[in-house]
């Protein structure tokens, strides 16, 4: 018979040592830390199979954000002509000039114009991602931004399958490669869902596991099951009462730990102590870690990094979403994330220039303000799911946003609602540890679509960049390897030049 190789999870790890951790008279010692110590070392030995035949920098932590509708992306990250170029109504952006700010980040593509931010209300939203951005004290480990809203659609507008994500039905989205791909985590894939209409392709890879608000994605994390029943638990290691926490009942440990007592070695009294203790911990509850993470994110809730935390746009709390992702990453209990949200047409959304009351400003402060925490969270929180665990998260990590289309209202020469005829351009956002900075391609003054060579990422009005090298790029940065991507899409380039 073949040999099978032992499948060793975080999960399946825990629930083998927890009754030992216990038996061993050391549980208590899991709160002040000593379980997280015992996963790092397991995870670094066991929990890294998956991703051993793929670029060993590969990113741990993904995040993909997913815009139904035709989410206008220019309101946070306008292109180098909503800057520089001579302005036109057809732009359809309504940030003036003065409120697009350049940013300089390490890891900025030479050949690329820079990363720009819109702002509307100073020091929030987009402005305040862009000042964490382009600190070298906040952004010290060189997260790169790199945005463009000059790919070209294959498909059709109004889907919830976009094909940037899913360009083929046997390519599975980023997040779900990710998630069968990614280090071993209880729950590896998460789809933060209320109903909004948009689609994880999943080709022959599990399905992400759907949950719509805190509640249920919490609700997914309930204690470990054990391998015995309370009654064996109670035979072995005797029973306790729930208030005061006292023995009421001896078990077999007992016995144990009388004979190390006759023996009179220094310091029984203590460890006897600590055996109780510990075999008071009938289970390890991985909501607990969950929970603390969370609370030391966000304030207990009240919104420590996250600015407006509980607002909800687009049929979910993003703040909400991201912090619980952040949490759940540095307790070990996942790797992959997508949160949807639906930003409704943007036919008539047409403002004055700055104006902070504006549908613009509106999403441009919601997601502005939820990726600013989020960002802060993975520079503050470490995982061992990092295979160097003493580093933060932000070492690691990618944050995509895709939509099924880009609105421009004005871009055909009309009013409000002519952008109908104009659905055959989208733009990509991708923020993380491997991605290099830049504005890739352009939008001209008249509102024309500049491509780049994705080679090099310099504007190139020759180059056509296409839904399917998005996909192929976003793989890409997430470190898989051009094997498992080849598989996939076997003839399509990835724009190499903003993967650093």
């Amino acid at each position: 018979m073949a040999l099978k190789p032992s499948q060793i999870t975080r999960r399946n790890f825990v629930q083998r040592a927890g009754l030992l951790v216990s038996a061993l008279g050391v549980g208590a010692g899991v709160q002040s830390g000593l379980m997280d110590a015992i996963m790092k070392k397991a995870t670094k030995k066991w929990g890294g199979e998956a991703f051993a035949a793929t670029d060993p920098n590969a990113v741990a932590f993904h995040v993909e954000i997913l815009m139904r509708a035709g989410f206008q992306a220019n309101s946070l990250f306008p292109s180098d002509g909503h800057k520089n170029d001579t302005r036109n109504q057809a732009l359809n952006i309504y940030s003036s000039a003065a409120n697009i700010t350049p940013l300089t980040i390490a890891g900025q593509n030479a050949a690329a114009k820079p990363a720009y931010i819109a702002k509307f209300t100073a020091g929030a939203g987009a402005d305040a991602l862009g000042t964490y951005l382009a600190s070298t004290t906040t952004n010290k480990n060189g997260i790169g931004l790199a945005t463009s809203e000059a790919v070209q659609l294959l498909t059709g507008q109004h889907t919830g399958s976009f094909a940037s994500r899913m360009p083929t039905s046997s390519a599975p989205a980023p997040a779900v490669l990710h998630a069968a791909l990614g280090p071993s985590a209880p729950i590896s894939g998460i789809e933060w869902n209320n109903g909004v209409s948009t689609t994880s392709g999943r080709g022959n890879l599990p399905a992400l596991a759907q949950v719509k608000d805190q509640a249920t994605f919490q609700g997914l994390y309930k204690d470990l099951p054990m391998y015995f029943t309370r009654d064996e638990l109670t035979l072995i290691a005797g029973s306790f009462d729930a208030t005061s926490g006292a023995l009421t009942k001896a078990g077999v440990i007992d016995n144990f730990d009388a004979m190390f007592a006759t023996k009179n070695v220094p310091g029984t009294a203590d460890v006897s102590a600590v055996s109780v203790a510990g075999r008071n911990q009938a289970q390890l509850s991985v909501l607990a870690a969950l929970q603390a993470k969370f609370n030391l994110i966000t304030n207990n809730g009240a919104g420590g990094n996250f600015t407006n935390i509980n607002q909800s746009m687009g049929g979910t709390q993003l703040g909400v979403a991201l912090a619980n992702a952040a949490a759940a990453f540095s307790a070990g209990l996942l790797t992959t994330f997508t949160v949807s949200l639906d930003s409704s047409d943007w036919h008539s959304d047409i403002s004055a220039l700055d104006d902070a009351t504006s549908k613009q400003a509106a999403w441009n402060l919601y997601i502005g303000n939820a990726l600013t925490g989020f960002l802060k969270s993975m520079d503050q929180l470490t995982s061992p799911l990092l295979a160097s665990n003493t580093k933060p998260m932000s070492t690691s990590f990618l944050v995509s946003m895709s939509s099924e289309f880009t609105r421009t209202p004005n871009r055909n020469g009309g009013g409000a609602g002519s952008d109908n005829g104009d659905g055959g351009n989208a733009s990509f956002m991708f923020l993380g540890s491997k991605v290099k900075s830049g504005s890739y391609g352009n939008i001209t003054g008249a509102g024309g679509v500049v491509g780049f060579d994705p080679a090099t990422g310099a504007m190139n009005a020759a180059s056509a960049i296409n839904e399917p090298m998005v996909w192929k790029t976003h793989g890409k940065l997430l470190g898989i390897s051009d094997t498992t991507l080849n598989s996939y899409l076997p003839n399509v380039v990835g724009a190499t030049g903003l993967v650093k």
